[in-house]
């Protein structure tokens, strides 16, 4: 889960997306996230804000293993979602976000996770609601199922298994700071 930056030729501020693949090190996908915003790589500052190797997310263990033939018609009981909620703050110019992992069975569950955050009941006021995205009945800017945003490749030869932990596990940690993608490059 890699939040990337940089300034295209042409804006007037630093746009941002968020990106996710398969990789044992950051290292491992800087290709693909040259691939993934072709206009950024080419700017000077092209650069990585935050990173998390996601193996856990609120009770669940994630983890990848190879796609089979069979996969094709397996039923998932739990699928990683991210959202990315969208709010206002009256008088501040600006949207804010918030973005979030989810494990849900589906995308209504998710949304109804989303919704009770504390970013989404305390951010917006009347005429300008936190939201998810109106295709989806309320506002959240952006919602996927983290499989579909995986690079093609990626998606052809793995796919995401989630099993709920029966233990305590260690939270993931989470590398943030400007660092330029050159740093990574091998």
């Amino acid at each position: 889960m890699t939040y990337l930056g940089a300034k295209p030729k042409g804006r007037n501020t630093e746009q941002h997306d968020w990106f996710f693949s398969i990789g044992d090190s950051i290292n491992d996908i800087i290709p693909e996230i040259k691939i993934f915003w072709p206009e950024a790589a080419k700017t000077k500052k092209f650069h990585i804000d935050s990173y998390r190797q996601v193996t856990y997310e609120k009770g669940y263990i994630i983890y990848l293993e190879p796609r089979i033939e069979e996969d094709k018609n397996l039923a998932h009981e739990w699928r990683p979602f991210f959202i990315n909620l969208g709010g206002y703050k009256k008088d501040v110019a600006g949207e804010f976000h918030y973005p979030d992992l989810y494990i849900a069975e589906n995308k209504q569950s998710a949304i109804e996770m989303a919704k009770q955050t504390a970013f989404f009941q305390h951010t917006g006021y009347e005429g300008a609601p936190s939201h998810i995205d109106d295709k989806y009945g309320i506002g959240v800017d952006d919602l996927y199922d983290i499989e579909d945003m995986l690079p093609k490749e990626v998606r052809k030869n793995y796919r995401i298994r989630i099993i709920k932990a029966t233990g305590k596990c260690l939270k993931d940690e989470i590398y943030s700071g400007f660092q330029l993608l050159s740093k990574f490059e091998k």
